[in-house]
C-alpha cells in the first residue's frame, strides 16, 4: 500500500511543481510585481499659486534697407545705439538691452544677377519692471519707423520658488486626504511611491494701453523730433498674473 501511495505522489511531483507561477526579472521588477499583488490606495493632490509678474519682456525689431549692404548693417547698428542711449535714459539698465535673432534678406529686381537692396533686421530683447519704461519703449516704436513692437511677454523672477510652494500645497492635499481615509476606514496607509507629478504655468496678459497704440499706431518720420525720455516716476508691476498649478498621485499601501 506505501508502495502505491509513493508511487502516485512521484507522478503527480511534475503537475503540482508546473502549477506553481514562475517569477523572473530583475529585483526592481519583482519588487513592482509584488508590490502590485497589495492592495494599493491612489490619492490625488492638487493646488494652485497666483502671484502678480514683476517683470516684461518686450521684443522690438530694427529693419533697415539700403542699396548696399554695408549701408544696410551700418544703419541698423547706429539707430540700435541710439535706442539703448535713450532707453537708458528711461531708467532701462544696459545689461537688460540685449540684441538677438539677426537677419539679411537681399532684393533682387527683374535681373537677379546682383540685388537691388538689401534688409537688415535685428531682434532687441528689453527687460523692463514698471509701466513707465513700457511706455518708454512705446514711444521710441512711435517715433521711428525703422522700429516695430513685436512680441511681449511677462515673468515671474521667483518661479522656481513658487512653483516648489504650489507643489508642496498639492502634497498637503494629498496628506489631508490621506487622513480622512485613515479616520474613516481606520485603516494606515503607508506611501510607496509617485505614480504622477506635474507643476505647470498659466499667464494673464494684461494689456496695456502703451503697446495697443504703439501696435497699431501710426509712425512717424524718423527725422522728427526727438522723444523727451524721463526717468520712471511711480515703480508698477501690473504686467499681469501667473498662476502656478501643481498636482500629483501618491499610491499608498494598506498595513
Amino acid at each position: 500500500m506505501k508502495s502505491i501511495l509513493w508511487f502516485t505522489l512521484f507522478c503527480l511531483l511534475p503537475l503540482i511543481s508546473s502549477a506553481a507561477p514562475e517569477l523572473s526579472g530583475s529585483p526592481h521588477e519583482l519588487s513592482q510585481y509584488l508590490l502590485d499583488q497589495r492592495r494599493i490606495i491612489n490619492i490625488h493632490g492638487e493646488a494652485e499659486k497666483k502671484v502678480e509678474a514683476d517683470t516684461a519682456i518686450v521684443t522690438i525689431s530694427v529693419k533697415t534697407k539700403e542699396s548696399q549692404l554695408k549701408l544696410a548693417l551700418q544703419k541698423n547698428e547706429d539707430i540700435r545705439k541710439n535706442l539703448k542711449e535713450k532707453l537708458v535714459k528711461a531708467g532701462i539698465s544696459e545689461e537688460k538691452i540685449q540684441s538677438s535673432k539677426f537677419s539679411s534678406t537681399p532684393n533682387y529686381g527683374w535681373i537677379k544677377d546682383k540685388p537691388k537692396n538689401y534688409e537688415v533686421s535685428n531682434e532687441v530683447k528689453i527687460s523692463i519692471t514698471n509701466e513707465t519704461q513700457l511706455q518708454a519703449i512705446a514711444k521710441l516704436v512711435d517715433s521711428q519707423k525703422e522700429v516695430f513692437l513685436g512680441a511681449t511677454d511677462h515673468e515671474d523672477s521667483a518661479k522656481e520658488d513658487n512653483k516648489l510652494e504650489a507643489l508642496e500645497a498639492a502634497l498637503n492635499d494629498v496628506q489631508r486626504k490621506r487622513a480622512l481615509y485613515e479616520k474613516n476606514l481606520g485603516i494606515n496607509l503607508k506611501p510607496v511611491r509617485i505614480s504622477n507629478q506635474n507643476v505647470y504655468e498659466q499667464k494673464t496678459m494684461v494689456r496695456h494701453r502703451a503697446v495697443q497704440q504703439a501696435s497699431e499706431g501710426a509712425y512717424l518720420s524718423s527725422q522728427s523730433a526727438d522723444v523727451a525720455m524721463e526717468p520712471p516716476a511711480q515703480p508698477s508691476s501690473d504686467f499681469g498674473s501667473i498662476t502656478y498649478k501643481a498636482n500629483t498621485s501618491i499610491e499608498f499601501i494598506t498595513n
